[in-house]
């Protein structure tokens, strides 16, 4: 018997942001999955538009090898808290395949990641590769030394580790991620604290500090639109950047956080602060104090480390290829 999978997918105002021809052919492909022990969980973060109705309405008139049923929370939990609460109705999942609300799917995709998980048990966590509305393609993300984040794309894949159509990659994108469902809880789930942005990182490198890998599967692809809850200009990005990259760096050892916050602060300087003086965007300089002000304020008096969510040393296994700043500059273009 195939192995269970639990699927979530994320929606927020999906409806206002992508449009309602676009969202039902996302939901078609969705219902399209030729896996026929799958349970699917729509969790709708706290919408004010008619999203969770539309979803209810495409369901009731729509066959599928996959049981799907639909989470109304009361309130926007963000990317993290909204797919941990879906994520704790598939328990009893062998594997949780997380999906946001702009991507589309092929019908293989579900039973080509189990296979991957299924034969390679040192890994614990898979992606597609996720091909952008750009064209680009996305295949994982590597870390600087700093742990600045830098996309994988196509002509850069064979500087990285690349075994039977298999890319080790720092962390995956959350856009369409699977793990293993034991894996997930045993680690304590997506750490709300993010909200958005730097989820996927921490969880990541928590599984690489957990012994496992995290690997882009180059056989199976996905269709993403991308930037679709903010855009890609808006200046809340650079907040959460700022918040978020430095609670990332608070929850190394001690050690490990003394080793590289030198490299850490200058790569900041030049990614962020120099970027925008550049670019004369004051407005995003300006989110990414108010970010940087917002992680000091939460962070006094807050026991940072917690065994629940700090990370190891063996974090660096994740950090085998760092690249250049200046490479990831186009990250906050």
């Amino acid at each position: 018997m195939k192995p269970r999978v639990g699927i979530v997918m994320l929606t927020y105002n999906t409806l206002s942001k992508i449009g309602e021809e676009v969202f039902q052919k996302i939901l078609t492909r969705l219902s399209s999955i030729d896996y026929d022990n799958c349970r699917v969980v729509i969790a709708d973060n706290g919408s004010r538009d008619r999203t969770p109705d539309f979803v209810a309405e495409f369901f009731n008139t729509r066959s599928s090898k996959c049981n799907v049923e639909i989470l109304r929370l009361r309130k926007n939990y963000g990317w993290s808290g909204g797919n941990n609460r879906a994520a704790v109705l598939l328990r009893d999942s062998k594997y949780i395949l997380f999906l946001n609300d702009d991507v589309f799917i092929k019908p293989d995709l579900v039973s080509g990641l189990v296979e991957i998980m299924e034969s390679n048990p040192d890994v614990g966590v898979a992606q597609p590769v996720v091909i952008n509305l750009d064209g680009s393609h996305n295949l994982g993300f590597a870390l600087s030394l700093g742990l600045i984040p830098s996309p994988i794309t196509a002509d850069a894949i064979y500087t990285h580790k690349m075994h039977k159509n298999l890319l080790d990659v720092s962390y995956a994108i959350g856009a369409a991620l699977m793990t293993r469902s034991d894996l997930f809880f045993k680690l304590g789930m997506f750490d709300e604290d993010y909200f958005f942005w730097f989820d996927d990182v921490d969880y990541s490198l928590r599984v690489w500090s957990a012994g496992y890998r995290v690997v882009c599967v180059l056989r199976h692809f996905v269709y993403h639109i991308g930037s679709a809850t903010f855009g890609k200009t808006n200046p809340k990005l650079q907040y959460y950047f700022s918040r978020n990259f430095m609670s990332l760096l608070m929850k190394l050892p001690v050690t490990s956080l003394v080793a590289i916050l030198p490299i850490a602060i200058i790569e900041y300087t030049y990614v962020s602060i120099l970027h925008y003086l550049r670019h004369l965007d004051t407005l995003g300089l300006l989110y990414s104090f108010i970010g940087l002000k917002h992680f000091v304020k939460r962070a006094i008096g807050r026991k940072l480390y917690t065994s629940k969510i700090r990370l190891s040393i063996n974090t660096y296994r994740a950090v085998a290829y760092p690249h250049l700043t200046a490479k990831n500059l186009h990250l906050l273009r």
